[in-house]
């Protein structure tokens, strides 16, 4: 069978999220899902730097240049904050986590490991 890799993009007023979903095919031939995240994360922050150079070399030298601040955020998806209405974010995440290391996130100060589900992206 056919993999299908369901990846969409929202556009929210000060932020884009993604969404990846995944129909696992019947043989085992595929890429993994925390591949998948590895790569699109690479793409989206190569993404972000041809954007500051476009923006940096459209604007014209007498015009004071703008700053643009960017950060990714991973949405907490622990069971223990899931009665939290307000969509929120990780903290204390870095690059070349694992699913063992520590984090927390706004809604809840205690340091847990990640879920399965916020594991993929690091």
């Amino acid at each position: 069978g056919k993999k299908y890799d369901d990846v969409t993009f929202t556009e929210l007023p000060h932020a884009v999220q993604v969404n990846i979903s995944r129909n696992v095919p019947d043989s085992h031939e595929y890429t993994s899902f925390n591949v998948i995240c590895q790569n699109l994360l690479i793409l989206l922050e190569r993404s972000c730097q041809e954007v500051d150079e476009c923006f940096h070399q459209s604007s014209p030298t007498h015009v004071k240049s703008t700053d643009v601040h960017r950060k990714f955020q991973f949405r907490c998806k622990s069971d223990e904050c899931s009665s939290a209405t307000n969509t929120h974010y990780l903290i204390d995440t870095e690059e070349g986590q694992t699913q063992f290391d520590r984090c927390s996130c706004e809604e809840n100060d205690v340091l847990r490991k990640l879920t399965k589900e916020e594991a993929y992206w690091f």
